[in-house]
């Protein structure tokens, strides 16, 4: 091995190391509020940016422009151009200080998401890299984090409040998000994994994540993974998962009981899950409001249709119910963007989405695409009735699994070293 391979394997070797670490350290960063968290999400996702780069400037420059010109990026633009507009339009309406301010700074930390996600994928598609094995990082620390709750409730140590202000969430819903995601995870390697014995760990990591996110009352989560589950059959043959689909069901069920026996609050265990049944109890109330939510967003995009609110728009309506967002990822775009940000938006995600099934065919791509895909629709579908589109740490882990998703269809190592070597 010459010395110059040496190096650059050590040098892909810091940068993976930082990915991961990166990874890891925003399970813990949730501050007293959204725009708080937000703000070191995008600390630690700039962190990586630099590594990545400084590593070596020429070449990362190089791959970044080459990038951008991409024809593959064309509805991407489009779909920045209109929400560059929705934005300007603020200025032009005199809206308050405080809706310019916020709707500003939650513009630049999308651009930074953005480039997050292009410097990852640029990263893991141009050296010969497994970027999916970064994603095993999260069911440990979410695996931690159910350990620190555990120790907290056995303790006595806690409060009625826990629910808004919850230890190391500013809500419990926001650990709901990532114990989705440490969930799905070890599902989807339990269910590759096929043999028990090669599976043991994951039993483990899923059996103490899924009792966290049971304990937690995550009704809209469960149904996440119920219907991330559903996808399996598009990359195997379902006759030859139904073993490990039953161990997946027989843990969740374990799991379940085990919540319920460490419920101390109301909202905890099956008392959340099964309150629908009680007959003074309407759907609006079962879905924490949901559908006044959406009612006062809709009636708030309607005054605005075509750009709409900019960025964090539903904050400032006049029409919200309550809290920061509107629980629902399209009445979120449309309430923000406006019809043709929107538009262009879900365009996009389509159009991903599209990508994974035709790929998810192939004998080769397949298997490999399971696990960030899973990450991806299962945080999809999670936002249809909440806001993993909206809050910074999910956001994370739809920008990852898509890097890691395209790093898999599109590498691009070959097509780099020899643009590099021709120039």
């Amino acid at each position: 091995m010459t010395l110059a391979r040496f190096l650059r394997f050590d040098q892909n070797k810091t940068i993976f190391t930082t990915l991961l670490s990166v990874t890891f350290a925003i399970l813990f960063v949730d501050g007293i509020n959204a725009f708080e968290t937000t703000h070191w999400v995008a600390f630690f996702e700039a962190i990586f940016i630099a590594v990545w780069i400084l590593s070596n400037v020429k070449e990362s420059l190089y791959r970044i422009k080459k990038i951008f010109y991409s024809s593959k990026l064309k509805l991407i633009w489009l779909w920045l151009l209109a929400v560059t507009v929705s934005c300007v339009q603020l200025q032009i309406q005199f809206a308050s200080t405080e809706h310019l301010t916020i709707a500003n700074t939650r513009y630049f930390y999308l651009l930074v998401h953005l480039f997050f996600l292009v410097s990852a994928y640029l990263f893991l598609s141009s050296e010969k890299l497994e970027g999916d094995k970064i994603l095993m990082i999260i069911p440990w620390g979410m695996l931690l984090i159910s350990f620190f709750y555990l120790i907290i409730i056995s303790s006595g140590i806690h409060s009625k409040s826990i629910f808004g202000n919850p230890p190391l969430f500013s809500h419990i819903r926001y650990a709901g998000y990532l114990a989705t995601v440490a969930c799905v995870i070890s599902i989807v390697r339990i269910v590759k994994g096929m043999a028990l014995t090669d599976v043991k760990i994951d039993v483990f990591l899923l059996m103490i994540n899924f009792t966290f996110l049971c304990w937690l009352g995550g009704r809209g989560s469960v149904l996440a993974i119920i219907l991330t589950m559903m996808l399996l059959p598009l990359f195997f043959n379902i006759k030859t998962i139904l073993k490990p689909l039953l161990l997946v069901f027989t843990v969740c069920i374990f799991s379940l009981m085990l919540a319920e026996y460490l419920s101390i609050f109301r909202w905890n265990g099956l008392g959340r899950f099964l309150s629908i049944f009680s007959s003074d109890i309407s759907i609006d109330e079962y879905s924490s409001s949901r559908i006044s939510i959406w009612i006062g967003a809709i009636k708030g995009f309607i005054n605005q249709p075509v750009l709409g609110l900019g960025p964090d728009g539903y904050k400032f309506m006049t029409e919200r119910v309550w809290g920061m967002q509107p629980h629902n990822v399209i009445i979120q775009f449309l309430v923000e963007w406006g019809v043709v940000g929107a538009s262009l938006i879900l365009a996009i995600i389509y159009k991903f989405i599209a990508l994974i099934v035709k790929h998810s065919l192939s004998s080769k791509q397949g298997l490999k695409l399971l696990l960030p895909s899973a990450v991806f629709f299962s945080l999809t579908f999670h936002g249809l009735t909440d806001g993993t589109y909206y809050h910074a740490q999910p956001v994370f882990m739809i920008m990852l699994s898509v890097a890691i998703a395209l790093s898999i269809i599109y590498p691009r190592y070959n097509v780099i070293q020899t643009s590099l070597k021709n120039r």
